[in-house]
């Protein structure tokens, strides 16, 4: 999970092995902060066109001085401005979990993708270890500025959990790749990690490449 002084300064090198290089793609990142994550896929040859959508007034300068295209500053889950464009890859960086109805944002969205477009989706692991050790042993659930009870989070997933939401609200997706990101682990931890019932636990966030059949 990020620091909270990095959500809109990151570059999310993690994705970059889902995207396809080819230069002339467009991409668009809802959420996309000061615009790091486009401007470094757009310097690698990932796209010909960027956009990002960012509520947080205060990014449009410097997202537009980091060569964005166009960067709409709205509500996702209200927009105002009409986007007139396709995209070949859409960029959903621990966003969903901010969002009253996510499930509603990504299902229009996904009318902007193209045929043979990519999303992209990243979300934190509820059912992390470090969760469930302080709800079992302390009953304790306690709001954070960052990590994986982020106080602004209004949704929580697990793996399960998001795959049949995925299903149910978008049921032409499928999940063609998926990457786990790892909290810093102890020897201990990294060999219960290797047994199946424990193997989710110690992933705080899972990335998703998906693709509309």
């Amino acid at each position: 999970m990020e620091n909270k002084n990095n959500y809109y300064s990151n570059t999310r090198l993690e994705i970059f092995d889902l995207i396809p290089k080819k230069n002339d793609q467009n991409i668009l990142e809802v959420g996309c902060g000061y615009g790091y994550t486009l401007k470094k896929l757009k310097e690698d040859g990932y796209a010909s066109f960027t956009m990002g959508i960012e509520k947080k007034k205060q990014c449009e300068k410097k997202a537009l001085g980091h060569n964005i295209d166009q960067f709409i500053c709205d509500d996702v889950e209200n927009l105002k401005n009409k986007i007139d464009k396709t995209f070949d890859v859409i960029l959903f960086l621990d966003v969903l979990e901010h969002l009253v109805d996510p499930w509603n944002v990504l299902n229009k969205l996904v009318l902007l993708l193209k045929s043979d477009g990519i999303i992209i989706i990243c979300i934190p692991n509820i059912r992390n270890f470090s969760i469930l050790k302080k709800l079992f042993f302390k009953g304790r659930w306690d709001y954070e500025e960052s990590g994986i009870l982020d106080r602004t989070h209004l949704r929580f997933f697990t793996n399960s959990s998001f795959k049949d939401d995925l299903i149910k609200h978008l049921p032409n997706s499928k999940i063609v790749k998926i990457l786990r990101n790892y909290d810093d682990m102890s020897l201990f931890k990294k060999c219960l990690k290797n047994i199946p019932i424990f193997h989710e636990l110690f992933i705080c966030q899972f990335v998703y490449k998906i693709k509309i059949i």
